[in-house]
């Protein structure tokens, strides 16, 4: 069986199951609240990929359908340390 204490703080929140997404304000226009959305997407997309590919940028182009550059800006855009996936 599985329980909350065994699964990774960022699927388990506690108690209550959460919410996805965030929430819809009107004081942000929409093309700054959907560039937020698309960032937040890609950097976790990116950890994802490279999680499963241990830090090897040209795979995780190659899984992402980006560019080995594309990826390679990518992590520094959002200060991946891409050596954190390498031992996983």
């Amino acid at each position: 069986m599985i329980r909350p204490a065994n699964l990774p703080p960022d699927i388990s929140r506690g108690d209550k199951p959460q919410k996805q997404g965030h929430m819809v304000g009107l004081a942000r226009s929409l093309p700054e609240q959907l560039a937020e959305l698309t960032r937040s997407f890609e950097e976790r997309y990116l950890r994802k990929a490279l999680k499963r590919t241990r830090g090897h940028v040209g795979k995780c182009a190659k899984i992402s359908g980006l560019s080995r550059r594309s990826v390679t800006e990518k992590i520094s855009q959002f200060k991946i340390d891409k050596t954190q996936y390498k031992g996983e």
